[in-house]
């Protein structure tokens, strides 16, 4: 007969007992996550598709907080922080959680300690990327969409719209991140600078 060139190893792992397809049930689990954060002691933020609010998982014990939101979740169906398809992004800066609303055109404020409501930025555009940054010590929010990028300086609330020639590669990203003085976004295989 003939020998192979090269040895061959196969392995199979067969496992009847369950133990490797172990997943979160019932209130640990998450309806189609979109975007996660964590704050400064290692709890998990995680933002859910549509009306699914966010939740809280602590640390410690990896479990929901069920002393944050509405035990454990953030979840609004009609008011001013309904987290509704947050595709851009969710920060926390300065105890606040800010997830936008992509139908809702709007960043919401959330206190991280407890889950409460501390009212909505109004984009007044559909926002497709999110990110949170300090320029000069100053930190400043941007939301991009179809007509820009929306910025607000967090210290004072001053904010504006600036908008570009070819703003598709802000309609269109899913991405955002900040540096230095410029914005990158991804579209079409591309990075844009901003």
């Amino acid at each position: 007969g003939t020998t192979a060139d090269v040895p061959s190893n196969l392995l199979i792992l067969l496992d009847a007992s369950g133990s490797m397809g172990w997943r979160m049930s019932s209130a640990q689990s998450v309806m189609y996550p979109m975007q996660s954060t964590t704050d400064s002691s290692g709890n998990i933020f995680v933002s859910q598709y549509y009306i699914y609010g966010i939740k809280k998982f602590t640390y410690a014990d990896k479990k929901i907080d069920a002393n944050w939101g509405d035990s454990g979740v953030h979840k609004k169906r009609s008011n001013q922080c309904r987290v509704y398809y947050n595709y851009g992004g969710i920060k926390i800066h300065n105890g606040i959680i800010y997830a936008p609303g992509y139908y809702d055109s709007a960043v919401r404020m959330i206190r991280e300690s407890d889950g409460a409501c501390l009212g909505s930025i109004n984009v007044r555009q559909y926002i497709t990327a999110f990110d949170i940054h300090t320029i000069g010590g100053t930190a400043h929010l941007f939301a991009a969409g179809r007509s820009g990028v929306y910025t607000r300086n967090l210290s004072n609330n001053a904010s504006r719209t600036c908008s570009h020639g070819n703003n598709r590669y802000l309609r269109y990203t899913w991405t955002m991140a900040a540096n230095g003085n410029h914005l990158y976004t991804y579209y079409g295989n591309r990075i844009a600078r901003f």
